[in-house]
């Protein structure tokens, strides 16, 4: 029988690659056309919908490592500014806050874009309204950078709640099962508060990311259960009672754009 072909012995890494270590958890790899992207560790949690170790990856802002590994990787001139926004239109994200030039807005809809508040929130409304998603959309009123571009934030989210889109009870008995007694009860709390929440609350109220427990932020901004449980045991000390926010429920006063 003859040995792999040529091709074999040479082919490109691309993908995300999983190594397991009894002590020292999941190492995960982020490989694009053979080059090194970023790497992390994880504890053994269930995959749920949504959460994925490149959305971390493809949200990275500019300056940052990241950031650069992914320029020297992709094809010159590729653009990823607005792939978070691509990515909830299409059911991979369940939220996105981006920061769009004039140009990326144009790109995304197909024509011109008229560029003032009005205009913009139109455009926006557009985008979402081609979705078959249940989504809300916010815009900021945009501004003009100092190189005479004209850009803004625009935030999209999913009209669901987070016991409508993801398995809450089965993450609570995973987070109990890899994090100590106080770590986990603050996790599992926070999911428990935030169980009938829409994720378009956070369209409306942004600030709001900075105040919720590490296990809820992660199913918002589409990470890994398990870099999120990593961090929880990194950052919150097995003794602490101070958690990364707090588990008290939110004033829900929202509106739907659509």
């Amino acid at each position: 029988m003859g040995g792999p072909g040529p091709h074999a012995l040479h082919e490109m890494m691309h993908g995300l690659y999983r190594t397991t270590c009894e002590q020292a958890g999941i190492t995960c790899i982020a490989m694009i056309n053979n080059t090194y992207i970023a790497g992390w560790l994880e504890l053994p949690m269930p995959s749920v919908l949504m959460c994925s170790g490149w959305n971390r990856v493809l949200c990275e802002p500019s300056g940052s490592d990241i950031h650069e590994n992914l320029e020297r990787a992709l094809p010159p001139g590729t653009t990823w500014s607005t792939w978070p926004l691509s990515a909830v239109l299409k059911g991979w994200l369940a939220y996105a806050e981006v920061e769009l030039s004039l140009r990326d807005l144009v790109g995304l809809v197909g024509h011109r874009v008229d560029p003032t508040e009005q205009g913009w929130r139109e455009a926006a409304l557009e985008l979402v309204k081609g979705s078959i998603l249940p989504l809300e959309v916010e815009v900021d009123p945009p501004r003009v950078d100092r190189a005479g571009v004209a850009c803004g934030h625009v935030r999209v989210g999913r009209a669901e709640t987070f016991r409508e889109l993801w398995p809450l009870g089965t993450l609570q008995t995973a987070y109990q099962q890899v994090l100590t007694g106080q770590q986990a009860d603050q996790q599992c709390a926070g999911l428990e508060c935030f169980a009938d929440v829409p994720i378009a609350f956070f369209v409306e109220n942004p600030g709001a990311l900075a105040m919720v427990d590490w296990s809820v932020l992660g199913l918002v901004t589409g990470d890994t259960p398990g870099h999120i449980a990593m961090e929880v045991a990194t950052i919150m000390p097995p003794s602490s009672d101070v958690a990364r926010g707090g588990t008290a429920r939110p004033d829900l006063q929202y509106a739907f754009v659509l």
